[in-house]
């Protein structure tokens, strides 16, 4: 049978195969915590016995149990190492693969005997085990199984595969020895090196312009002296292919090491590959201060095209001994390409003698190369011909199509004040345009990147502030990272303001303010940008730890709403003390601003919250913060009495009653309070009522019985010791009305001479008399119960009440009976 698969990534046990002889049964594993089980010490106990146990089923479960108790108790460890010797070769390696799997290195040396399997499937399991083990003698013994392998059975790909993935550099020796001593494990072998050397991996900065080199530290480390082994291999063995793939590697390598077999290539006879090379050893020229020999001797050789590139490559790096070259590939190569590249590269030398040539080029109109000059020119800024060469350019700039575009490089590379104020102009010019200027000043926003001025930078901000294109925002966001730097958070500063590109570029940018972000600059920003990104922001404010209280107490008088709205909160919840009189003075400003607005929606008839909507959040955060610091209190009293009958003022009104609530309760307060549990909003009466009945239990005692129509307002004013209701609640039990509220405070109290009152009096509805009846039954008491059959008894009584009190007596009865077998019963009502 198969060994049980493996997965390499995580060594976790793949798919579990019931025993044989069960298999087409419901399979359920016992597991050592669950119902067929045993757990802790008692089952490693016994799974370690039953290891050895003769019924093959039982022995995979022992292994099971000790998988599972692996983390937990050193002993299954044990046992899952001594499984390693079992008689039994299925037990072997189960628990070689499962040691693995929980990166034990005692599974090494066992796995390492499954690998000389011919099995070729039970091979690669044992390879990944291998793999996941993660030993660092691993690769070595994978190679060791590779070169000793008289059956011929070894998994080639999957063996040097696995030692590439080590990247362990002892190893290269071996697996460049392998690429020549069998060319049918040629490629592997050499991908397995490249790997070593790191270079197999994405180069996220060809050009090596960028600042931040994060994308290296994140990445394997590369070694360039292994990566040149593999150059001279390769170049020993002829293999131009392989050749063509590491170039692209040796070009960007940072040390010197691959120099030398550059140098070699640039002379190969595969013309692919010697151009290839040639353009490699240049741009290590002009990047990484390499030899320009090499590139000299290329400027002899017979291919036109080898002559080219090597000059390309010397007058990129300013060296003007192929300038002759250069001159004859503009005018007379037909390769338009090149030719183009040849009068590009021109320009970067910045040769005199380049100069009349490239002007002739851009002032012939429909000249191939006009487009090219125009950008050479910018170059030559320095000459005598500066002048004419601007004028130039600027006309062209003016203009549309790819020759305007290249004119805006050229004045880039001019670099003068006028060169960059023209750039500006066509960066911010506004409206839609056709395509062909639209696309020329998209790409002068990219040019901004690299004019470091306070006119640039300020433009940058506000096109990644207001503009409403998506795609200028974008290539502004690039230019303003490249000039803050890719830590700086101004460009994510500038861009939340823009709600023209919110699915855009802004997610991005509130992770990075979210993170990192001042709080003086959140709320800066929270001032000036649209909803959906104020409500992200104050919740980034709100969550920081300590609170930005200082921030927030420097703004919370600032004109903007949303800025005060979150700064009341971040102060009410710190409950900061020192920012009370700033909570007070911004109170009083925005709850007249409000009024004002209020007044003038109903002097122009203009539907309600039309003005004020605005103001509303940001007046009820500061009136819950004067709440919580007890600040404010003329405006929180002006408040909870202001706009009775104004529906849309209810939410304030209730904070502004809350808010009284939860401060210092003075006479000015409870009188305020006490008007507003008389109020017609429930829930302002309930807050009210509280806050009444837990600090002045005689104006509690007044106002009770005005408030037994509202059975929540009662009970949370009553509710409070020291209150005498009892003659009120036994008046209000007779009203039908009332009972709702009065009876159950009379039951939980065991009135029953109150219930009885209400009931015997023969004057009150009838209804009222039922309720009473229904009371005394609740109290299941025997003296309750005696008042009911007196009532059931009476022959004067009528008939409907005498049979309610009889009804009443058996439930009575029943409960008392049921609480004594200890089942549940009604009992008294709580309130």
């Amino acid at each position: 049978p198969s060994p049980l698969p493996l997965s390499p990534e995580t060594g976790a046990r793949g798919k579990e195969y019931p025993p044989q002889g069960e298999r087409g049964k419901e399979y359920v594993p016992l597991s050592p915590r669950g119902g067929r089980g045993v757990g802790g010490e008692g089952a490693v106990a016994v799974a370690g016995q039953c290891l050895a146990a003769v019924y093959e089923p039982l022995r995979d479960r022992a292994i099971e149990w000790l998988v599972a108790e692996y983390d937990k108790e050193p002993a299954a460890q044990q046992h899952l190492r001594q499984a390693l010797e079992s008689r039994y070769q299925k037990v072997r390696e189960r628990a070689a693969f499962e040691l693995a799997a929980k990166k034990d290195a005692a599974a090494f040396e066992a796995l390492v005997r499954l690998l000389a399997t011919q099995d070729q499937n039970r091979q690669r399991a044992v390879i990944q085990s291998l793999v996941t083990l993660g030993d660092p003698r691993t690769p070595d013994a994978l190679l060791d199984r590779l070169e000793n392998d008289p059956s011929g059975t070894a998994c080639v790909d999957e063996l040097l595969s696995a030692v590439g993935g080590f990247r362990r550099p002892e190893n290269a020796d071996r697996l460049l020895a392998l690429m020549e001593k069998n060319p049918k494990w040629r490629e592997k072998a050499f991908n397995a090196v490249l790997a070593i050397s790191g270079h197999d991996q994405p180069i996220e900065d060809p050009e090596d312009e960028r600042s931040d080199r994060k994308w290296e530290e994140r990445q394997h480390p590369r070694r360039d002296a292994i990566l040149a082994r593999l150059l001279d291999r390769c170049f020993a063995l002829g293999e131009t292919r392989l050749l063509q793939r590491l170039v692209p590697a040796a070009r960007w390598a940072r040390g010197k090491e691959v120099d030398p077999v550059l140098a070699l290539l640039v002379g190969h006879s595969d013309e692919r590959l010697r151009q290839q090379a040639i353009e490699a050893v240049g741009w290590r020229l002009r990047k990484r201060q390499g030899s320009a020999e090499p590139l000299l001797r290329a400027l002899q050789h017979r291919d036109p095209v080898s002559q080219f590139l090597a000059a390309e490559g010397l007058a990129r790096a300013k060296r003007s001994e192929g300038i002759s070259v250069l001159l004859a590939a503009a005018d007379f190569m037909t390769d338009l390409r090149l030719r183009r590249r040849a009068v590009l590269a021109l320009g970067e030398l910045a040769d005199l003698r380049a100069l009349d040539p490239l002007l002739k080029m851009a002032n012939e109109a429909g000249h191939p190369m006009q487009d090219a000059a125009a950008e050479a020119l910018g170059h030559l800024g320095k000459s005598d011909k500066a002048e004419e060469i601007f004028k130039l350019l600027e006309r062209f700039a003016k203009g549309q199509g790819s020759v305007a575009v290249n004119a805006l490089n050229g004045l880039r590379w001019l670099n003068t004040h006028a060169a960059w104020q023209l750039i500006r102009q066509r960066a911010s010019e506004p409206g839609y345009w056709p395509e062909s200027v639209y696309w020329q000043r998209g790409h002068a926003v990219e040019l901004l990147g690299y004019n470091d001025e306070p006119a640039t930078r300020d433009l940058l901000l506000r096109l990644l502030a207001t503009d409403p294109d998506e795609e200028i925002v974008n290539a502004a966001m690039v230019s303003a990272r490249r000039l803050w730097g890719p830590e700086s958070l101004e460009p994510d500063y500038a861009v939340l303001q823009n709600a023209a590109v919110y699915d855009g570029v802004i997610e991005e940018s509130l992770k990075r303010v979210a993170e990192r972000g001042e709080a003086r600059r959140l709320f800066e920003v929270l001032g000036k940008t649209f909803p959906e990104v104020e409500e992200q922001l104050a919740t980034v404010l709100l969550g920081r730890h300590p609170p930005p209280v200082a921030e927030a107490q420097a703004v919370i008088n600032g004109p903007a709403a949303p800025v005060v709205r979150v700064a009341a909160r971040i102060i009410g919840r710190a409950a900061a003390q020192t920012a009370g009189p700033a909570v007070a003075s911004a109170l009083a400003k925005w709850w007249t601003a409000w009024q004002e607005r209020r007044q003038e929606e109903v002097r122009k008839n203009q539907p309600a919250g039309s003005l004020a909507e605005e103001i509303t959040p940001c007046l009820q955060a500061l009136l819950w913060a004067a709440g919580r610091l007890g600040v404010g209190e003329e405006t929180l009293l002006a408040a909870a009495a202001a706009w009775p009958d104004d529906p849309y003022y209810r939410p304030l009104r209730l904070e502004a009653v809350t808010a009284l609530a939860s401060g210092r309760l003075t006479e000015p307060v409870l009188a305020a309070l006490e008007l507003a549990a008389l109020g017609s909003d429930p829930e302002i009466r309930t807050v009210a009522a509280e806050a009444i009945g837990q600090h002045d239990s005689q104006r509690a005692s007044r106002l009770a019985e005005r408030l037994l129509s509202d059975r929540v307002s009662f009970n949370r004013l009553t509710r409070h010791k020291g209150m005498e209701l009892e003659n009120m609640l036994r008046t209000a039990a007779a009203q039908v009305h009332y009972q709702g509220v009065a009876l159950p405070r009379l039951i939980a109290a065991g009135d029953i001479d109150g219930l009885t009152a209400v009931v015997k009096n023969r004057k009150l509805p009838e209804a009222a008399r039922l309720g009473a009846v229904e009371g005394l039954a609740l109290l299941a008491r025997e003296d309750a119960e005696a008042r009911l059959a007196e009532v059931g008894r009476d022959e004067k009584e009528d008939e409907d009440m005498r049979k309610a009190a009889w009804r009443g007596l058996r439930r009575s009865k029943r409960a008392r009976a049921a609480a004594q077998q200890g089942r549940p019963s009604p009992g008294p009502v709580e309130v």
